[in-house]
């Protein structure tokens, strides 16, 4: 990876014009790439009112970074479809809601360097202006090839500085595991409820928030993690106060109709809890309950 890398964001919705905008603004070489290419510009609304940050529009022959801020689902598909511009140099950085990704991208491309991050901020994006509804954190950590620390240090430093804070863990399946944890209660019941994450708070939802919160702790043991039911329980209510006012985006993407991350989300809970013979009935029950509805509501769409 050369001393100042180009950086590609693949996936620019709301996340994804949120770090290429950001880094774009420190005079970072970055190009956005969406479904119908490259992206010119990225306008933010700040308190003194639109900000336009303009992108690169040129592509390296061979990537540098792959910053891949998809959803899940689309993930693999869309790296696959760069594949002619991914190389040996190539790092690709996943920076995603859910899990999953990892395995078979270390199969399609044995001979890249794979990162994995996960994101706290928020981001919302309305008739092409990006606001950055709260403030967060980015946590990135090794996953897989060839390690480098100082590229490694090299290119937490540049995220730290134009979306502090951010910094390279030793740790990162923790964090991805306990962000998992958060998504498992907070996305599938905003979904359901199309409600913003503070209706959380209410009574109604403090059995179901306990019950999910045991079984992922069950899980999370077998995984060889140490996530206690009163610490996840901790931060999803921690997690639910900071973002009251926002909406999921699973809440999103159902009142959208669009398809969710709920097999990434969910679905790897159940999943991963079958693999060791753990019973999770509540996760299992909200993860049919959300394919219901979206077989449900791509069966009317069709019509």
């Amino acid at each position: 990876m050369p001393v100042n890398p180009h950086i590609t964001v693949l996936g620019m919705g709301a996340l994804g014009q949120l770090y290429a905008g950001s880094l774009a603004k420190l005079g970072a070489q970055v190009t956005g790439l969406s479904r119908a290419g490259t992206v010119e510009s990225v306008s933010f609304m700040t308190p003194q009112g639109l900000q336009k940050v303009a992108l690169s529009t040129e592509l390296p022959e061979l990537y540098d970074i792959l910053l891949v801020t998809t959803k899940a689902y689309q993930a693999v598909d869309a790296v696959q479809s760069h594949a002619r511009a991914i190389g040996p140099s190539t790092t690709i950085v996943l920076l995603h809601n859910g899990m999953g990704t990892l395995a078979p991208l270390k199969k399609r491309f044995p001979d890249c360097t794979i990162w994995l991050g996960t994101s706290s901020h928020g981001a919302l994006l309305e008739h092409g202006i990006l606001k950055h509804t709260g403030a967060g954190e980015t946590w990135l950590g090794f996953g897989y090839g060839d390690r480098n620390s100082e590229q490694e240090s090299a290119f937490a430093e540049l995220l730290n500085q134009a979306l502090t804070p951010c910094q390279f863990s030793d740790n990162i399946n923790h964090k991805l595991w306990l962000k998992l944890a958060i998504n498992s209660v907070i996305n599938p019941l905003t979904a359901l409820h199309q409600c913003r994450n503070g209706d959380l708070n209410s009574q109604r939802f403090a059995q179901q928030i306990q019950a999910l919160c045991e079984e992922f702790s069950l899980l999370s043991l077998a995984e060889g993690l140490d996530l206690s039911p009163e610490f996840i329980q901790q931060t999803v209510y921690q997690v639910i106060d900071k973002t009251a006012a926002n909406y999921s985006s699973m809440n999103r993407d159902i009142s959208a109709r669009r398809p969710t991350e709920n097999n990434q989300i969910s679905g790897y809970v159940v999943s991963r809890a079958a693999h060791f013979g753990i019973a999770v009935p509540t996760h299992s029950k909200l993860f049919e309950t959300l394919c219901r509805l979206e077989r449900r509501q791509n069966s009317t769409s069709l019509l």
